[in-house]
Formats: C-alpha cells, sequence, structure tokens
C-alpha cells in the first residue's frame, strides 16, 4: 500500500488528471444484453467482438467483425434502447466496423477494409430515419478507413494506401468526392517508396488545430511514427512520435480513443497518455498493472475504462470504471469476468460495456454486451 501511494503521489507530476484513491467505489453486478453476432460467428471467434459503439435515433449501434481474418461482411446490430430487444440492418460490404463517429447530427462508421477492389474506400452514413447504412465508396485509393473528422469546413478521411499514395484525403462538397491532402517534411512530399503500411491512424482536434498520426512500415519493420499538422491545405511535419507510447493490442486500433478535455487531449493505446502540445506525450497510470481500453465522455465528465488481471481461476480480470475531475483520477464501480473488457459507451445513466478476448483461440462468450446502471 505504502508503495502505491508514493507511485500516486508521483503521478500528479505526469499528468493534470492523475490517479486518486477511490472514494466512492463500489462493485456492480451488470446486465447481461447477450451476444448479438452469436448466430453469425457461433464459434466465438473474435469477429463477433464489439469493436465500437455509438447512439442515434435511440438505437445502440455496434461495430464488428476482423479485417486481419476476412470475416466480413459486417451486419450491423443495434441494441434498441426503449423495448431493450436486439435488432440489424443490412449487412456491409467490410471486413471490420472498428470506429464510429458522429458529426453534426450524423453518424458515420469507417470501413476498415472493403471487401471490393482496392481502388476505392468506403466510410458508411446512417440515413436521417435511422434505418439504413448508406454505402459510400468514394475514397481514392482507400485500402483502409481508420478515422473521419470535419474540419475547416472539410470532411478529412485517414487511410491505409498503397505507396505513391497520399494516407489523407478531404471533401469540400460534404463527402460526395475526395481528393488527396499531401504530408509534407520540409516542404516537399513524404518518400512512401517500399512502404507496406503507409498509414494515418487517426485525427486529433485540439485547440482548433487538426492533428494526425502517421505511421510508415517496410516489410521488416516500422520506420517512422510521426504527428502531421494540417496548416494551408497540407499537413506538415510536426513531432516524432516513434517512443511517444506502447500499445496494448487489444484491437486492430493503434489509437482507441482520444478525448480533449480543456487544454490536454488524453488517448489510449492500451495505456492512457496526455499531450498539450503533441510534442511531449505524459503517461497517466491509474492503477497497477492496469491498462485502459476506452475513453467516454459522461455528462461533461472524462471517464476511462480499465482493465487488470488478477489470480483468479474463474473470473481473472477485474474491469473498472474511472472518472476524471479537477481532484484527479477516481475508480467508481467494478466488477469482475473471465473475459477483459474492450469498449464502452455511457448514455442515459447506463455505462455499456463490450466483453472480449483479442486472441485466436475462441471463446463462447466473445462479444458480449453488459449494462452497468450507473451508481450515484
Amino acid at each position: 500500500m505504502k508503495r502505491l501511494l508514493a507511485l500516486l503521489l508521483c503521478l500528479t507530476l505526469l499528468c493534470g488528471c492523475t490517479a486518486a484513491l477511490p472514494y466512492t467505489s463500489r462493485e456492480v453486478i451488470p446486465l447481461d444484453c447477450g451476444i448479438p453476432a452469436l448466430q453469425a460467428y457461433p464459434e466465438g471467434i473474435p469477429a463477433r467482438n464489439i469493436w465500437d459503439m455509438a447512439v442515434a435515433n435511440d438505437r445502440l449501434w455496434l461495430g464488428g467483425g476482423d479485417y486481419d481474418k476476412n470475416s466480413g461482411p459486417v451486419t450491423m446490430y443495434y441494441y434498441d434502447l426503449n423495448s431493450r430487444k436486439w435488432g440489424s440492418a443490412a449487412a456491409l460490404p467490410d471486413e471490420e466496423i472498428s470506429r464510429f463517429v458522429t458529426l453534426g447530427d450524423t453518424l458515420y462508421a469507417t470501413g476498415t477494409d472493403p471487401k471490393e477492389d482496392w481502388e476505392w474506400g468506403n466510410y458508411y452514413r446512417l440515413s436521417a430515419d435511422g434505418n439504413t447504412w448508406e454505402t459510400q465508396r468514394v475514397l481514392p485509393g482507400g485500402v483502409h478507413n481508420f478515422d473521419l473528422t470535419e474540419f475547416d469546413g472539410k470532411l478529412f478521411a485517414a487511410l491505409g494506401v498503397e505507396e505513391g499514395r497520399s494516407p489523407v484525403v478531404c471533401s469540400e462538397d460534404g463527402g460526395k468526392t475526395f481528393r488527396e491532402v499531401p504530408l509534407l517534411r520540409d516542404g516537399t512530399p513524404i518518400d512512401t517508396t517500399g512502404g507496406v503500411y503507409i498509414r494515418v491512424h487517426r485525427f486529433f482536434v485540439h485547440d482548433n488545430r487538426l492533428y494526425a498520426l502517421y505511421r510508415f512500415a517496410d516489410d521488416q519493420a516500422l520506420r517512422e511514427q510521426a504527428i502531421f499538422r494540417y496548416e494551408n491545405g497540407s499537413f506538415t511535419y510536426h513531432a516524432d512520435w516513434s517512443s511517444a507510447f506502447t500499445r496494448v493490442r487489444f484491437n486492430h486500433k493503434v489509437i482507441s480513443e482520444a478525448v480533449c478535455v480543456g487544454d490536454k487531449t488524453y488517448f489510449t493505446t492500451g495505456k492512457l497518455y496526455a499531450t498539450e502540445d503533441f510534442r511531449t506525450v505524459s503517461p497517466c497510470v491509474l492503477q497497477e498493472d492496469a491498462f485502459v481500453t476506452d475513453l467516454v465522455t459522461m455528462d461533461g465528465t472524462l471517464c476511462a475504462l480499465a482493465v487488470q488481471k488478477i489470480d483468479s481461476d474463474t473470473t481473472p480480470f477485474r474491469i473498472s470504471w474511472w472518472q476524471c475531475k479537477e481532484d484527479g483520477w477516481s475508480e467508481r464501480w467494478y466488477f469482475y469476468h473471465e473475459l477483459p473488457a474492450i469498449s464502452a459507451l455511457y448514455h442515459g445513466g447506463t455505462c455499456y460495456v463490450a466483453l472480449g478476448a483479442f486472441t485466436d483461440t475462441p471463446h463462447p462468450k466473445n462479444g458480449t454486451l453488459l449494462a452497468v446502471l450507473y451508481p450515484k
């Protein structure tokens, strides 16, 4: 305990929202909402895991699939928040749906790996009536679509591309057509010759500026990981991030989630970090040996979903919910389960938590959705 107290005290120097001892934490018993993709993937493979969630039109939409194993097309399941029943929309022509983005009043989904050829990449837009996902096959060279954002009146898409193409495209006509946006170093477009992975994995909007996380790898190793900043119609080199963070693999996303709070952007890679200028990155430790799988905004307050491996034969994972306030991070509730939690969403007083193992070994409870009534 003395060691833990010392660690928590030292964190005050590392992160603006630091870890604090839990003051209202309590054990909760989640409601099991079921496994929506049980029939689609009865063998319990990770393709039925819920990688992301979003609410629109009183429906909780879920993203699933596995682009590494080419398990598409992906059926779009939803949980009706009024009837508490499952439903689905038509399957999308993609191997995985790993990210939802709400822009204005519209919900979008990124096409992580379209099943069609690589000439164009996909994103998907939920119709105004909330019943249909409309395929937008308009991203030039988009082998993968990892992120979408709006900035400066334009719609930007973060892509994985082949050599000779730019991993960022933008639209000035509401997403109907896109053009490539160059990434520049010293005024010259980056050289992608020999690239096997040429990808922008994430956008960050911070202090009225747009940043992009770029990664380049050849057939041997990762060669570059850097931040580029948008200015004057292109992205210019901003900072080297080759050693900025450590990634814990529990999904296919390099940055699982990012949230801007005040003068800081917090992001999780399995480990939690914060930055103010996108040059210097500081770690944020909630609890020893715990990793953070998702970040959620709850009534304007930043929250984190954490998982800790414990010594137990039946329930080896301790899943907890942390809240960030002026006095630091504090644990609010926890429960134990045989699977780790990989994504979360808060809506209407309820925390929805998705469970799943990120291994090649099937598990009968992969893709389970739980509901936790937030304790007051």
